[in-house]
């Protein structure tokens, strides 16, 4: 197996990097490619770029930690400060099929910038077993080294506790569910559910910065969410503290463009009654408001009554500036326009049946058109609720003797 290391472009007298696979194998040529694209390299003819050799190789069969081949799966530079010093700069690689994870010590001792390699054969198992069947490294949180392990089906964490009794814990945020990273004004909601203590029984707290001024103490709990009304993009971020006061924070970029403004509009719906007989005609008010103070155009308005009810129609009235559609039978699926303050009056006529018994439930909303965002979504909906009491003709009871 073998480590390359490919140069930084541009770099001055940096040149395109031949490692001579599958011609070569470590520093040497592999036997079983004996054909004339090898040979020529073997030869260094000229005729293709020389091949370069490895940084640091090892023999599949030699050196510390033998198993049944080798395969690099992984690799990592530690660029954090809470591992010991040893361990600054040095570079961690993986090796899944020996289940071991080597560590070279950073040393430049020629000044040029360029870790030199250990001797061939080298490298120091950093640990192994059955905890480091790695597929990939990467530097994370904390600058702490993680790894994927491909067996057990976990995410691992390389941290450092000199004679501590207290581990950090590792934050994590991602959107909730329903919420996009990218778009117009609107609400966005954020979780740190998969945030970690690595101590059983520590009791994580969270902290939020919600408009990405580096101020922690916006919200609190493993959720949080804001409504992001202006132009820009935003660096939000959880901070997750352990029983102890451990702390680690994770953050993530969400951006609001096209802003068409907010649509802070509200729905009633009322019949004027609370108990009905069968046969009744039903009159609904369906008022649909425009409570803030930019126009909205597009809203979407809907009605939901009662499946018992016959003979559903409607009309619509609007107040100044605003507009709906005129008329319709059935339930109310409209799209209207609200300027400031405007709004639409939807009259329902509906038919209680003749057998109708319990109680009949209709409901109503309104949705913002895309672009806009409510900021106050507690009043998109409503509902009405009436109670059937029976037959009209013993509604008030026997007269006495």
């Amino acid at each position: 197996e073998e480590i390359n290391r490919i140069p930084a472009l541009p770099l001055s007298g940096a040149s395109l990097q031949n490692f001579g696979w599958p011609c070569f194998e470590g520093r040497g040529q592999h036997a079983g490619f004996n054909v004339p694209i090898c040979t020529r390299l073997y030869n260094d003819s000229g005729e293709r770029t020389p091949a370069t050799p490895p940084w640091y190789t090892y023999n599949h069969n030699n050196g510390p930690d033998t198993g049944s081949g080798s395969d690099i799966t992984g690799l990592a530079f530690y660029e954090g400060s809470l591992y010991p010093a040893m361990y600054q700069n040095s570079l961690f690689f993986a090796d899944n099929s020996r289940t071991v994870i080597f560590n070279i010590p950073y040393a430049d001792t020629d000044g040029d910038g360029i870790p030199d390699p250990p001797p061939d054969d080298g490298a120091l198992p950093f640990f192994d077993g059955s905890s480091a069947t790695a597929v990939q490294l990467i530097s994370g949180p904390g600058g702490d080294i993680f790894l994927s392990n491909l067996l057990s089906g976990r995410i691992s964490r390389l941290s450092y506790c000199n004679l501590c009794t207290n581990r950090a814990p590792a934050a994590a945020i991602a959107l909730d569910a329903g919420s996009i990273a990218d778009g117009p004004p609107r609400t966005i909601a954020f979780s740190a559910a998969n945030s970690v203590d690595p101590d059983t029984g520590d009791t994580l707290v969270y902290d939020w910065d919600l408009d990405g001024d580096g101020v922690f103490g916006d919200a609190s709990g493993v959720t949080a969410s804001r409504f992001y009304d202006t132009d820009g993009s935003y660096r939000v971020a959880v901070r997750v503290t352990d029983t102890s006061g451990a702390s680690d924070v994770q953050s993530m970029l969400v951006t609001v463009v096209g802003n068409l403004g907010a649509a802070d509009v509200g729905v009633t719906l009322d019949d004027g009654v609370s108990e009905v007989f069968p046969g009744d005609t039903l009159s609904y008010a369906l008022v649909v408001t425009n409570h803030g103070t930019d126009t909205v155009p597009g809203e979407t308005v809907a009605s939901v009554l009662s499946p018992s009810l016959g003979s559903v129609a409607w009309t619509c009235a609007a107040s100044t500036g605003a507009s709906c559609q005129s008329s319709g039978l059935g339930d109310v699926a409209d799209s209207v326009d609200l300027p400031a303050g405007g709004s639409v009056t939807y009259t329902i006529t509906a038919q209680v049946p003749a057998n109708a018994a319990g109680q009949i439930e209709s409901a109503a909303n309104v949705t913002p058109a895309p672009g806009y965002e409510d900021p106050n979504t507690n009043d998109n909906a409503a509902s009405d609720i009436d109670t059937v009491v029976g037959d009209r003709i013993f509604a008030d009871g026997f007269d006495p003797p």
